[in-house]
């Protein structure tokens, strides 16, 4: 009984983390919005507490707003326990805003490495953001 409190409590936690609220715990996911569930999805792999954390696509579907939204979150989440992230994506605005390195590939073979100097909060309009972009289209289309 009281492995079943404590799970219910840190399932309870992790939604308030992912700003969704108590009731959702009893939803089913076709009542969930895109959003939603990608934030339940990310409360689901943050109870097991992992070392590494794959995260393969996990905003494509969503709209510009919503996907912003979620890796303002994401990072708030990186920031809080620094666990290790292992990001993939085909956006190279979402791999600047949120990596620390990125790895650029082609048909399966890595073609270069980058790491990014930014300093956090990062803003996706700056100069040395969108520098920084545009290197990375450059060095991926090369």
């Amino acid at each position: 009984m009281r492995r079943e409190v404590e799970q219910r409590r840190r399932a309870l936690e992790l939604l308030a983390r992912v700003h969704l609220p108590a009731e959702l715990a009893t939803s089913y996911l076709q009542e969930l919005s895109g959003g939603m569930r990608q934030r339940v999805a990310l409360a689901r792999a943050l109870c097991v507490q992992p070392r590494i954390l794959l995260m393969d696509e996990p905003f494509a579907r969503l709209d510009e707003p919503t996907r912003h939204r979620l890796q303002d979150e994401l990072l708030d989440y990186w920031l809080a326990d620094r666990r290790t992230l292992l990001f993939v994506t085909h956006s190279l605005e979402e791999a600047v805003f949120l990596a620390d390195r990125v790895v650029l590939m082609a048909a399966g073979s890595v073609i270069d490495a980058l790491e990014i100097p930014l300093p956090r909060p990062r803003e996706r309009t700056a100069p040395a953001f969108l520098a920084l972009l545009q290197d990375l289209r450059r060095r991926g289309t090369s």
